[in-house]
């Protein structure tokens, strides 16, 4: 990217934020004046708190987002099949909460399914991807997918999405600080607009191949990662 491109991304970054912060301090200032001013029904200290709340989270993922691109990666031999089926273990309440199932598809070796990552980050990876797939999809079921292929583990999951979704090209800017599908900034399609861009540090860390796949009515996500030989170092650390 040319130093151009890099401004103007900063640009949008610096807005995306101002925005993103300006709305939940406009609603708590409405709300605390209708209190001094007498007119709370009794809801508004509970609108104050959750918008307190979500400004609460967006700074958290912000400065975890500014931290992934700074902080060294401890990459160690990682049991792939193990960490994904226990983190698809832990979201099976919220899935059933919500009236979702997830249809994984295990096409892993029965041994060997090894790959040199920091754990504790791909894991977020899985997390982000899960929960993204959650919030978005316009049905009732997610397919995860995840298989070797030809010395790499490879991982897919799908969901459909609704007549919202614009063109295939839109999809290419998934990846960005803040950047959503709606343009309203809908309440379906509300959170911090930072899951993908952290999935994707995350990724080109572990110089992954990784993308995005849509389709007339369904996305896919993917990346992959080599599968370890029996001679890679155990335990390295990367800036």
């Amino acid at each position: 990217m040319t130093l151009e491109g890099k401004n103007e991304e900063l640009r949008r970054f610096i807005a995306d934020i101002s925005h993103e912060l300006r709305t939940p301090l406009a609603l708590i200032k409405a709300y605390a004046t209708g209190i001094q001013d007498g007119l709370d029904d009794g809801t508004y200290t509970e609108i104050i708190r959750k918008k307190t709340d979500d400004m609460t989270e967006m700074v958290d993922r912000l400065l975890l987002f500014s931290k992934l691109q700074v902080e060294p990666y401890t990459y160690a031999s990682v049991e792939i099949r193990q960490l994904l089926t226990g983190i698809l273990d832990t979201y099976r309440l919220s899935f059933e909460q919500q009236g979702l199932s997830v249809r994984y598809e295990d096409l892993l070796p029965p041994v060997g399914g090894t790959v040199m990552a920091d754990e504790a980050k791909l894991a977020s990876v899985f997390h982000n991807l899960l929960t993204n797939a959650m919030k978005y999809t316009a049905d009732e079921t997610i397919r995860v997918r995840a298989e070797r292929r030809v010395g790499v583990f490879h991982f897919e999951i799908t969901n459909a999405v609704g007549p919202s979704a614009r063109s295939p090209a839109d999809w290419d800017h998934v990846w960005e600080p803040f950047y959503v599908m709606e343009s309203s900034r809908s309440k379906l399609y509300s959170g911090t607009g930072l899951g993908l861009s952290i999935v994707r540090t995350i990724l080109e860390k572990h110089h992954a191949i990784y993308g995005v796949r849509p389709d007339a009515d369904e996305v896919t996500f993917y990346f992959s990662l080599p599968f370890m030989d029996h001679h890679s170092d155990p335990e390295i650390v990367r800036s």
